[in-house]
Formats: structure tokens, C-alpha cells, sequence
């Protein structure tokens, strides 16, 4: 039953990201095409945050490690965050509002860092050891071992 968590938990992380990929989709289709996907954008948007309860209920049946509900918190917070700042055009604070497609790839990135970090856990679950990243990118930190 733990490993049916974790790979639900990961798999949710990675229908996250399709829908934040959806969205970018959705915004330059709006802008290019046609107006009138602004509400698909939106509905899209709000629609992939029930994955969180969906994420919470997984790690719960996984006992997903304490770091990893850190991180799904932390991306939660940010996706409230990118749910928001659309309403600030409305009261005047246009620059605050324009930092929408800004924080948009800040939760873009958070969720590769959800979905790498769910991967681990999986894999340590399995006993498979999965080699470290590198730290730094300089010579030695492309080999392949």
C-alpha cells in the first residue's frame, strides 16, 4: 500500500505539471488566437489545484517523509500565490498582478523540484540508490559513471 502512495504521489506531481504546461499553452493561445480562452485559463487554473488534497491523501498512504510534505506545502503556498495576483489588477496594483506569469514559472520549477524529489522517493522505497546531481556544473560534474 506505501508504494501505491508514492507513485500515486508522484504521478499527481506529474499531472500537475501538465496542467501548469496546459496553462502557459492556454495564456499564449489567448493572447495569439483567441480572447475567449481567458476563462479556459482560468478554469484550467483552478481546476489543478484539487491535485493538493489528492497529493495529501497519497502521502498519507505512502508516509511520505517530512521534507516531502515540506515541499508539496511550500508548492501549495505558491500556487495560492499564482491563484491571486490576477486580483490585484483589479485593485490598481497593476505590477504587483504583472508578476503572474513571473511566479508561474517559479511554481513551474518547484514542481520539477516535487516530481525529482517524489522520483527519490519511489526509488528508495525500492532499494534502488539513484545517483546524486551534481553540485555544481564544471568538469567533472557532466561524467557518467
Amino acid at each position: 500500500m506505501r508504494r501505491v502512495g508514492r507513485v500515486s504521489f508522484l504521478a499527481l506531481g506529474w499531472l500537475f505539471l501538465a496542467g501548469v504546461a496546459t496553462q502557459f499553452l492556454l495564456a499564449g493561445m489567448s493572447l495569439f488566437m483567441r480572447p475567449g480562452i481567458w476563462e479556459t485559463h482560468i478554469g484550467v487554473g483552478f481546476t489543478i489545484g484539487w491535485i493538493f488534497p489528492l497529493a495529501a491523501i497519497a502521502g498519507l498512504v505512502g508516509r511520505e517523509p517530512g521534507r516531502a510534505w515540506g515541499r508539496l506545502g511550500l508548492l501549495f503556498l505558491v500556487y495560492l500565490v499564482q491563484t491571486t495576483l490576477p486580483s490585484f489588477r483589479g485593485m490598481g496594483l497593476l505590477l504587483v498582478a504583472a508578476l503572474h506569469p513571473l511566479n508561474a514559472l517559479l511554481v513551474f520549477w518547484m514542481t520539477l523540484v516535487f516530481i525529482r524529489n517524489a522520483r527519490a522517493a519511489v526509488a528508495e522505497l525500492e532499494g534502488v540508490r539513484q545517483a546524486p546531481a551534481p553540485a555544481a556544473v564544471g568538469p567533472g560534474a557532466l561524467e557518467i559513471h
